[in-house]
């Protein structure tokens, strides 16, 4: 049998490796994740089965968090190459996940933000991450 597992944007915090998946959620990675496992049997005709469930990880608030939220995680624009492609350094650690072209903006979100703080809703752009 061949078992096949999806993590989808769970896989930022969660492995799947001889049957075992381990969750280790951090601060910022709440809400439903859904997960899809997919069963193949070995005949020569294969039957596939599809299983999914979800992880939830549920918002915790306590004194620390808040804190710790006010200050934010930060981003800082370290280089520019002439084909536009940023070198982004963050104000901590983020966890990576296995395939980094997974990351979009369901993950990580991107905006500008003018000399007085203020987001510049006027400047549209697309973005992707070309390495980790």
């Amino acid at each position: 049998m061949t078992i096949k597992v999806e993590l989808g944007l769970s896989m930022v915090f969660t492995t799947y490796k001889d049957g075992v998946f381990e969750i280790n959620p951090g601060q910022r990675n709440t809400g439903e994740f859904r997960v899809i496992v997919r069963l193949t049997d070995d005949n020569p005709d294969p039957k596939t089965s599809f299983y999914s469930f979800y992880i939830i990880v549920p918002t915790i608030e306590v004194e620390e968090e808040k804190q710790q939220a006010s200050g934010g995680l930060t981003a800082k624009i370290e280089s520019v190459s002439k084909s536009g492609v940023l070198v982004i350094r963050f104000s901590e650690d983020i966890l990576s996940p296995a395939n980094f072209t997974m990351i979009d903006e369901s993950v990580l979100k991107l905006s500008i933000t003018s000399d007085w703080g203020r987001a510049a809703s006027q400047i549209k752009f697309d973005w992707e991450v070309v390495a980790w």
